[in-house]
C-alpha cells in the first residue's frame, strides 16, 4: 500500500514541477531530464517502501520464572 503511495505522491509532484517550469518558459529537454529524474526517485522510493522489513519482539516466561526474549525479522515483499 506504501507503494501506491508513493507513486501517486511521485505523479502530484511531478504535474507540479512540470506545470511550473512550463509556465517560467523552461526549454522542453529540460522538462523531459525533470521528469526523468523526479519518476526515477518515486520508482525508488516506492520499491524501498514495498520492502521494507519489521522486527517483531516476542518475550516468554517459562514455568521457574525465567524469561526469554526472541527476535524475528519479517519481510513485507507486498505491494
Amino acid at each position: 500500500m506504501k507503494a501506491i503511495t508513493y507513486f501517486l505522491g511521485t505523479l502530484i509532484l511531478l504535474g507540479g514541477v512540470i506545470y511550473g517550469l512550463m509556465m517560467l518558459g523552461v526549454p522542453t529537454a529540460v522538462l523531459i531530464v525533470v521528469s526523468l529524474i523526479i519518476a526515477g526517485l518515486g520508482i525508488m522510493g516506492a520499491a524501498k517502501a514495498a520492502g521494507s522489513s519489521k522486527k517483531i519482539t516476542q518475550t516468554s516466561a517459562d514455568s521457574s520464572g525465567n524469561t526469554s526474549t526472541t527476535e524475528t525479522k519479517v519481510e513485507n515483499d507486498a505491494i
